[in-house]
């Protein structure tokens, strides 16, 4: 037999048991909420490039119907720096790859300014294949454009050299 003091006692624990499975029940609800709203976003971050993909590459394709290669030529460099900078694995790749990409900006950095800008690379092979993550070289190739080329000289460049010394991967970038 129960006192009705151990009885109260019983009754409190139980309740306070169940009160907590419903706190739980609802922090995972929570969670799983929490869970498919982001799996939402990710797939809206996914839709989203390749929209813009598609209208661009639409663009392009429209500007060569209508005899503008040049407009096609910028339309598809912009397309593959942005394929570039959001479709990667992982957040390194191969220098051979970056150096692809920093093509892209300088055609479409030259477009900007309304100039030719010669990109010259001197990389050596044993650096092609150095993991680099992704776009390291745009902010230093931007400020080489912006603000290292003399808008009156008639010769605009910008020098990238890569060399592997020791295991290490030297990266330099040079303007006029």
């Amino acid at each position: 037999k129960f006192s009705c003091y151990e009885m109260l006692r019983l009754s409190k624990g139980v309740i306070t048991l169940v009160e907590k499975r419903k706190t739980s029940e609802a922090e995972l609800e929570h969670s799983k909420k929490q869970q498919n709203m982001l799996q939402v976003d990710m797939l809206r971050a996914r839709m989203n490039p390749h929209f813009i993909y598609n209208v661009l590459n639409m663009v392009k394709y429209r500007a060569l119907l209508v005899g503008q290669p040049e407009l096609a030529k910028t339309l598809n460099a912009l397309i593959k720096l942005l394929k570039g900078s959001i479709n990667r694995d992982g957040d390194f790749y191969p220098l051979e790859d970056e150096c692809r990409l920093i093509r892209d900006f300088i055609l479409l950095q030259g477009e900007i300014h309304s100039r030719e800008i010669d990109l010259r690379e001197e990389i050596e092979d044993a650096a092609k294949q150095c993991k680099v993550p992704c776009l390291i070289l745009q902010p230093l190739v931007e400020n080489a454009v912006l603000y290292g080329i003399d808008p009156k000289n008639k010769e605009h460049f910008v020098q990238i050299t890569a060399g592997v010394k020791n295991g290490r991967l030297y990266l330099s970038v040079y303007d006029n």
